[in-house]
């Protein structure tokens, strides 16, 4: 249960009892289930969308707090993160492309190509925000909360 790497495995379910017909799908332990042609295509693009969200964000905070920065280094640091927020959002736009409004071809051709997009947005937002806060003079970049 979970996904890898993000900490969930800490879930632990005791005296739990799930009948038969209640399982969607079974496969052997370690082999690539066909299932995750079609989940893995579906989830990447949405889960990208959330990468790019905060990719954006603080790209726009950055734009906004620089804007009156006289530092000459400033305008190169922005123009390298608008840089990386684009490729970003293009290989993110490519990824719903590929999925197609859900008509897309549910095999390890699509799915391959949606990972190597995936890797791409990953890097590409994550440098993104590196270089907002790089930008800023800051070591991390918030977002002013509002009440």
């Amino acid at each position: 249960m979970g996904m890898r790497v993000s900490g969930s495995n800490s879930v632990e379910l005791n005296d739990v009892f799930i009948p038969t017909e209640g399982i969607a799908a079974c496969r052997p332990r370690g082999d690539f289930h066909a299932v995750y042609c079609v989940v893995l295509s579906v989830a990447l693009p949405l889960i990208m969308s959330v990468y790019m969200d905060a990719a954006e964000r603080a790209a726009a905070l950055a734009n906004e707090r620089c804007a009156d920065n006289k530092d000459p280094v400033t305008p190169y640091l922005l123009d390298e993160m608008a840089t990386t927020l684009t490729t970003a959002l293009v290989m993110t736009d490519h990824m719903v492309r590929l999925v197609d409004d859900l008509r897309f071809e549910a095999d390890i051709a699509t799915v391959s190509k949606l990972i190597k997009r995936k890797t791409v947005v990953v890097q590409a937002c994550s440098l993104t925000c590196n270089k907002a806060a790089e930008a800023t003079g800051r070591s991390r970049l918030h977002a002013r909360r509002r009440h």
